[in-house]
């Protein structure tokens, strides 16, 4: 079982990897391992140095492109181009069981694709802590991710509104590459050509597209992710799975959803302080409760630069109904 450290714990360690202190910013240990003293489940590598990036190839997991491909109009978007480090939170390393934010749209209308960045540390053998993570070619690994998508309720606790529509799809997400011991003497991280620095994630997308009959988005939506680690997630995979004892372990324990930024530019986050999420330990919530539950977590200070990257569209006319009904 993986050390876990509460999320106030991992803030307080954000100045130490800003300033360089790369090995304190882990993104998950590889299955089977404890993650080594100091390493946090959350990678703030959008502080004052980028610690945390993609690299030229970063992989993306759409049925054509990434899906920024202009089909729809985008009303929520905080994902940058190009797309560089990001800071990230992981499920095994943090006990999250569901990962999201909620924010103001500028139009209302059809949903028809919500586009999430991740990061993944995984490799194919090795492990990013250990300076032995080797990646050779471009494999990858499955992971079923679930998409939910909420309507923002301001009376209820939690201010998690009905369910308005979900999807479940499995992505191969790719491994980081391996180190580089030339261009990064630390041993642990690749050389990344976007961010001409050597980092420890690669950030890639995934990208869900939804069909007619679409669900109607009101103006101020949640869109979270949901997927499962060996410990953590809705349904945990448990410890039998073949990869757990392999050399490089569960690539989904090494995986990571993004939360890098203050949230926008197109749109806005409802609480610039607040993410939603849901953590089976109540104690990594921003103030902490006595029991979990998939919520508004905010506190002064608490998520306002570590807001998830995502971008929402919504059909623009007949026309991209047509376009759907037709690739189907």
């Amino acid at each position: 079982m993986q050390t876990v450290r509460t999320l106030q714990t991992l803030r307080t360690l954000l100045a130490l990897c800003a300033a360089g202190a790369i090995s304190a910013c882990a993104g998950g240990s590889g299955s089977g391992q404890a993650v080594p003293t100091g390493a946090t489940g959350l990678n703030p590598a959008s502080l004052s140095t980028r610690a945390v990036a993609s690299d030229t190839n970063s992989a993306n997991n759409a049925d054509t492109g990434d899906g920024d491909d202009g089909v729809g109009t985008v009303v929520y978007g905080s994902i940058p181009k190009p797309l560089k480090a990001v800071a990230s939170v992981g499920f095994e390393a943090t006990t999250l069981t569901e990962f999201g934010d909620g924010v103001n749209l500028t139009h209302t209308g059809k949903l028809q694709r919500v586009r999430y960045v991740l990061s993944s540390w995984g490799c194919q053998s090795g492990h990013w802590f250990s300076s032995d993570c080797v990646t050779i070619g471009n494999p990858t690994f499955p992971v079923p991710f679930t998409v939910n998508v909420y309507a923002y309720s301001s009376t209820n606790a939690t201010h998690v509104g009905a369910l308005l529509a979900t999807q479940t799809k499995t992505f191969n997400i790719p491994y980081r590459p391996s180190s580089d011991h030339v261009k990064c003497p630390d041993g642990q991280t690749f050389f990344s050509k976007v961010d001409a620095a050597c980092v420890h994630g690669l950030a890639n997308i995934i990208v869900f597209n939804f069909s007619a009959p679409r669900a109607t988005l009101p103006a101020q939506t949640i869109v979270s992710l949901v997927y499962n680690t060996s410990h953590y997630g809705p349904s945990p995979i448990g410890q039998s799975a073949p990869c757990y004892t392999s050399s490089g372990g569960c690539g989904y324990d090494s995986l990571n959803i993004s939360a890098d930024g203050t949230g926008g530019p197109v749109g806005s986050p409802i609480d610039p302080n607040g993410v939603f999420d849901n953590f089976a330990q109540p104690s990594q919530y921003c103030v902490p409760t006595a029991t979990s539950s998939f919520r508004l977590d905010t506190a002064p200070g608490c998520w306002t630069v570590n807001h998830p990257q995502f971008e929402v569209r919504i059909a623009t006319g007949d026309g991209d109904d047509r376009r759907d009904r037709d690739s189907n």
